[in-house]
């Protein structure tokens, strides 16, 4: 497969991935001014379904598999030349991905659009700064770990600092209902202010896409 093609199916992926995005945006601005219509016209009709759909779920819960230490040390130590090896060679591959052969201008083409170029060369280079960055970290990385393993000694033991997720989670374990109270207290300003914002996001979201396709489409 060839840069041209590689660079478009990259562009034509983020693309998806915001519209995506935004598709969600438009459905849950669907469902907010659903909730807002229904309790400008039946707050009581309104805090009986929300009532049914109270439940709490435990996410100390959930974490607690997540809590049990797996150490991997002693397997990267014994054979350290080969995951060193393999860190070099794809933090080389992919700088020669991003510094060599990535087309900046013909990716920011595609990703922009019929949109504002330079934003989009300027969030380009950014993204292209951070990942040659970080792949030259790498790359020391690897050439550390194929060398000279015990170096990391330090980092490592800096890394292995336990943090409980689950303890830091805690907090959240509590129910809390100020906004529930608001609703009860103002049912039909909260239902009208949550009417109008999803109202005003639903024809953003319709007015840029309508734009979007009419420019296609000439």
């Amino acid at each position: 497969m060839s840069s041209r093609a590689v660079e478009t199916l990259a562009a034509e992926g983020l693309r998806l991935l915001v519209d995506g995005g935004l598709l969600l945006v438009g459905l849950g601005a669907v469902v907010a001014l659903a909730v807002g219509i229904l309790l400008l016209v039946s707050p009581a009709r309104a805090s009986q379904l929300r009532a049914k759909a109270d439940s709490t779920l435990s996410l100390r819960r959930a974490l607690r598999v997540a809590e049990v230490p797996r150490r991997s040390e002693r397997l990267i130590y014994r054979h350290h030349r080969v995951f060193g090896l393999l860190l070099m060679l794809a933090a080389v591959f992919f700088l020669y991905r991003f510094v060599v052969a990535f087309d900046t201008a013909e990716f920011v083409r595609l990703v922009s659009g019929e949109g504002r170029p330079v934003v989009a060369e300027m969030l380009v280079q950014a993204l292209l700064v951070f990942f040659v960055i970080s792949h030259l970290a790498i790359l020391v990385l690897g050439l550390i770990v194929y060398l000279r393993p015990s170096l990391l000694k330090p980092v490592e033991q800096w890394a292995n600092r336990w943090i409980s997720s689950r303890r830091a989670m805690r907090a959240m374990e509590y129910s809390h209902h100020p906004v529930d109270r608001l609703v009860d207290r103002y049912p039909r300003t909260v239902g009208a202010a949550v009417a109008l914002g999803s109202a005003y996001v639903l024809v953003s979201l319709l007015l840029a896409y309508g734009v979007r396709w009419f420019g296609a489409g000439n």
